[in-house]
Parts: structure tokens; C-alpha cells; sequence
């Protein structure tokens, strides 16, 4: 199959239409945090304050870790965004 240079570029287009600016992707990273620690505290596994903000001393890293994997199964979150999160909650704890 031979593609034409009209195709090609339109492939391209589409392909870069789908690449986020570092300021996207901070805001999208940030957004899937919140979404994340909402998630952790409705199951019961932290407590948040008065923003919806996870305390992070009244949870455990590892059990988040684990209800976040299965949240991964079910298609909630994507696995690399609750890759960073688990790290940051790491960091926090350390």
C-alpha cells in the first residue's frame, strides 16, 4: 500500500494533535491526583481535610498501592498517573 504525501500528512497531524504541552499534561497529572485521593478516601483508606485533600499520616502507602491497582483493573486510572502518585505519597511518608 502506497501512502501520498497528503495522507502522511494527515497522519502526522493527527499523531501531534494528541501530544499534550508540559502545561497540559501538568494540569491533567494534577487533575488525576485529585481524582485519585477522592477515590482513596471513599474507600475508606485516608481521611481528607477540609479541601478534599488527603491527610497522608491517617493512611498507609501500601494499601493505597493496592486499591489503586485494582482501580488500574477496572479502568479508573491509568497505571503510569498511579506510578507517580504512589511516588509522591512515598516521598511524603519518607
Amino acid at each position: 500500500m502506497k501512502i501520498t504525501k497528503a495522507q502522511l500528512k494527515q497522519i502526522i497531524k493527527e499523531e501531534l494533535s494528541e501530544v499534550m504541552s508540559p502545561r497540559e499534561y501538568i494540569a491533567a497529572q494534577e487533575a488525576a491526583e485529585k481524582e485519585m485521593e477522592t477515590y482513596l478516601i471513599e474507600k475508606g483508606v485516608y481521611k481528607g481535610d477540609r479541601n478534599g485533600r488527603i491527610k497522608i499520616m491517617t493512611g498507609i502507602v501500601g494499601e493505597a498501592s493496592d486499591v489503586l491497582d485494582d482501580a488500574v483493573a477496572k479502568g479508573l486510572f491509568k497505571e503510569y498517573d498511579v506510578m507517580v502518585f504512589i511516588d509522591r505519597l512515598h516521598r511524603m511518608v519518607s
